[in-house]
């Protein structure tokens, strides 16, 4: 099996600044669900920023990720070797400094 693909980000740190815009890399998973709620995530800060009279300081970057969990949709979930085979991956970006902030979905709350 290959390994879950993973975004093409800028260098060792996540936050950069082009020009006067800060970019914020966000990552998610591939579902649906998980990139809408990322895309409604990225409105609610645009319109708290443009609230606080900064709107044009930021850029939000999505990063749709694809996990274990993504790569194999036949293998049982107790098959795994791994106790985070939706979110590893999107964890290890983090860490890296590949991405900001990780927006995994909630479901039946």
């Amino acid at each position: 099996m290959a390994a879950p693909s993973s975004p093409t980000l800028p260098g060792n740190s996540a936050t950069t600044t082009n020009g006067t815009l800060t970019k914020i890399n966000i990552g998610t998973r591939r579902s649906q669900l998980a990139i809408a709620q990322v895309d409604s995530i990225i409105q609610q800060l645009k319109d708290a920023t443009a609230a606080a009279g900064s709107p044009e300081k930021y850029e939000y970057v999505p990063h749709v990720v694809s996990t274990m969990a993504d790569e194999n949709q036949v293998k049982s979930f107790s098959a795994f070797d791994s106790k985070s085979i939706w979110t590893e991956e999107l964890e290890a970006l983090l860490v890296e400094g590949k991405l900001d902030v990780v927006v995994h979905c909630l479901k039946g709350a």
